[in-house]
């Protein structure tokens, strides 16, 4: 993961795919602020780069996890850029 900025409310970031991916992959990232209250609501989407678009996540008070459903190609790259409100 490389070129991180925003904070727990709004950030973006890219990832590049290491060597042999599989199907579903899937990246759990911890909030920088310490946990919400309960389970933020959380929209996730793949902005750039140049695999496969996919944007399904889901959370928990401490972090979420980031499901890229699409099969993930060598050394191509992910950005994604992620927006949570507490509720």
């Amino acid at each position: 993961m490389s070129a991180i900025v925003g904070m727990d409310q709004c950030h973006k970031f890219t990832i590049t795919a290491g060597n042999s991916p599989s199907g579903t992959n899937s990246i759990v990232l911890t909030f920088a602020d310490g946990a919400w209250g309960a389970a933020p609501v959380l929209i996730a989407q793949m902005i750039g780069g140049n695999g496969q678009i996919s944007d399904i996540a889901s959370s928990t008070a401490t972090t979420y996890t980031l499901n890229h459903t699409g099969t993930a190609i060598e050394g191509e790259t992910y950005t994604f850029v992620v927006f949570i409100q507490g509720n």
